[in-house]
């Protein structure tokens, strides 16, 4: 057997982190086929949330979106079986009263998951909240935490996909300014996914109605290799279709998807300018 042959192939070498992100993708998939993704509207106001609370940055915007949805997923189907006039009605209108306050608390469980120093303490969401006209006690909001956080059993990811597409970005050998630019990327991805994930439906199916969606860690791939697309010079060891190849094998991926989820991305950011 020759040299070459024996030395291992680096293309096909997984880095040693992306193993728990890919069964939280499989979970993800599982977990949450027909999801229904928050709406423009629905995603500025968590983003206006988030801000107000003073963590505008970093994905935590994004992370707390996922919450929410999976918060309103979990909590729909444990009534699937169940009347749906009525209680279902109430459930609703329950909800409506509480968005705001579902939604700081959100913020708060992202917050609290990506940082072991980052913290938002119920007083403070309680002025947030007084700030929009919303009169909510401590003890509401402590409740209304720990609501959430069991309806989506207990399970909120370390990292948030602004922080996984810098990984990836970092894996793949792109240079450390264009790796700072990633983060802007993301949240832009994060901030119109609801748009991307109806384009990439319609690409994939040639209808928008189509269950599915794209998994979080597909996502981060395809800001990454948007950005080696969009800046190729800012690559500092490898070209932009290699990149995208490396992306791909790193998230169990073919290569064709995350170039499309790319050219989506590229093409969102641009109509929205």
């Amino acid at each position: 057997m020759s040299e070459s042959s024996e030395s291992p192939n680096l293309n096909s070498v997984k880095p040693e982190w992306i193993k728990q992100l890919l069964y939280d993708s499989e979970c993800e998939e599982s977990e949450t086929f027909g999801l229904k993704l928050l709406k423009q509207g629905g995603r500025s106001v968590v983003w206006n949330m988030a801000i107000t609370l003073g963590y505008r940055k970093k994905g935590i915007p994004g992370q707390a979106c996922r919450l929410l949805e999976r918060y309103f997923y979990f909590l729909f189907r444990s009534y699937a079986e169940r009347p749906t006039g009525a209680l279902r009605d109430a459930i609703v209108e329950n909800m409506k009263s509480r968005i705001m306050l579902l939604i700081a608390c959100c913020v708060q469980l992202a917050v609290k998951m990506s940082s072991a120093e980052a913290r938002i303490s119920p007083r403070i969401i309680r002025v947030a909240l007084l700030c929009k006209g919303i009169t909510c006690t401590v003890k509401e909001i402590i409740q209304a935490e720990a609501e959430v956080f069991a309806v989506i059993g207990y399970r909120v990811p370390l990292r948030t996909s602004v922080d996984v597409a810098e990984q990836l970005a970092v894996e793949v050998g792109m240079s450390s300014g264009l790796v700072k630019a990633i983060s802007i990327i993301m949240d832009l991805a994060e901030y119109q996914r609801n748009d991307i994930e109806r384009k990439m439906r319609w690409a994939a199916t040639g209808s928008t109605s189509t269950p599915g969606c794209v998994r979080t860690l597909h996502l981060c791939a395809g800001a990454v290799a948007a950005a080696a697309t969009f800046y190729p010079v800012a690559m500092a060891t490898t070209d932009a279709a290699t990149c995208v190849v490396q992306l791909a094998n790193i998230v169990n991926s073919p290569p064709a998807y995350i170039s499309c989820i790319a050219d989506v991305i590229i093409s969102q950011i641009l109509s929205a300018a």
